[in-house]
């Protein structure tokens, strides 16, 4: 069972990837605050304690993408985001496109007749 919830949370992080984001950002927040809080009472100067609980908490960016790796399937995240990129990029130079999809076209045309022609 555990499996099957471990790949549904994975699926979900990879079908709502701004929900994580935010989830992500607003617990980062609140350990920056609660850390700043502790400071504060230890004596420092808000500014000052703050500055200190966001030193101490490290870089945000670097431990939100390493949550977004523990948490999902960051590689289908990826290649997903690769293939967008290309099909915007084919859709850019329509001719460019035409010719690609008319060469693969005729490339395995002959192929399959190569094929039937040899198994015949």
């Amino acid at each position: 069972m555990t499996v099957l919830r471990e790949i549904v949370r994975r699926l979900n992080t990879l079908l709502r990837p701004r929900r994580l984001d935010r989830d992500l950002h607003d617990e980062m927040a609140l350990h920056v605050d609660l850390r700043a809080a502790r400071e504060a009472e230890r004596g420092a100067a808000p500014a000052e304690a703050r500055r200190r609980a966001q030193r101490a908490f490290g870089a945000p960016l670097r431990l939100r993408e390493d949550a977004r790796e523990a948490w999902g399937w960051l590689w289908i995240d990826r290649t997903a985001r690769d293939v967008r990129l290309a099909l915007r990029s084919l859709g850019r130079t329509p001719a460019f496109t035409a010719g690609a999809v008319l060469s693969l076209t005729l490339g395995l045309a002959i192929a399959a007749c190569s094929v039937a022609v040899t198994n015949a």
